[in-house]
């Protein structure tokens, strides 16, 4: 199911119309993609046969503070229509629009009035009623704190007492330092965020989606640390 996920994340960013994706047997999956030309197909094989790549970014400080300013604006990328969910304002695909013309937009979103060094990011989550998806957007630096290199494991726990799952993870020697490194300078009152009340993000981006923007809370030394988070198993 993982595997499944990772590879229509991948093909998604292919603008492909219609693929079709789905587990054969044997441990199998059987990917589909339609009309696709000789060059397109050999960019689509190099995707999907390569490693995942992860990078934890900060978030920009203002990311909020710009977010609300285009939804004021009543600005959505194409594909995109404006909503509520989950008592905040949100995107949702349009069903009006195809797939492949909401790809094509991919890299015009990426830029979507995004401040120099920052590009505009959509974070998927699920209504927790009826379980469709919802984008949050954030405006996320281009430039990466580390990568998942350095990562030795992530796996999911739970809170003893509420029940509700988390992720746990673990860094090498050296991703230890750099993570402490990284927290100790955008913690509340760190050096790069001084205001000891305000919290920074930091983004968690996979194969160039992001999954997740979670608060730094605190200094994380010894390279163990956890993603709490509205997320299901």
């Amino acid at each position: 199911d993982r595997a499944l996920e990772v590879i229509r994340n991948r093909v998604d960013s292919l603008g492909v119309a219609e693929p079709s994706i789905f587990p054969g047997a044997d441990n199998r999956i059987i990917i589909q993609l339609p009309g696709i030309n000789e060059k397109k197909q050999k960019e689509a094989e190099k995707l999907l046969l390569s490693v995942a790549f992860l990078e934890f970014r900060m978030v920009h400080p203002q990311s909020e503070e710009l977010v609300s300013k285009l939804f004021a604006q009543g600005s959505t990328p194409k594909g995109y229509l404006l909503d509520r969910a989950a008592n905040r304002e949100c995107y949702r695909k349009d069903p009006a629009v195809k797939d492949e013309e909401r790809m094509e937009g991919l890299q015009e979103l990426k830029r979507f009035n995004a401040p120099v060094g920052t590009e505009f990011m959509l974070e998927q989550r699920r209504d927790k009623t009826t379980g469709a998806p919802f984008y949050v957007p954030h405006f996320v630096e281009k430039r990466r704190q580390l990568s998942g290199e350095y990562l030795t494991s992530a796996s999911i726990d739970y809170d003893s007492m509420t029940m509700r799952p988390y992720i746990r993870f673990r860094f090498n020697a050296k991703g230890a330092k750099i993570f402490e490194t990284v927290t100790r300078a955008y913690a509340p009152g760190g050096t790069s965020n001084p205001n000891p009340q305000e919290s920074r993000q930091l983004g968690i981006v996979l194969d160039d989606v992001l999954r997740s923007a979670p608060v730094i809370k605190t200094v994380i030394s010894g390279g163990d640390g956890i993603i709490e988070g509205d997320f299901s198993q």
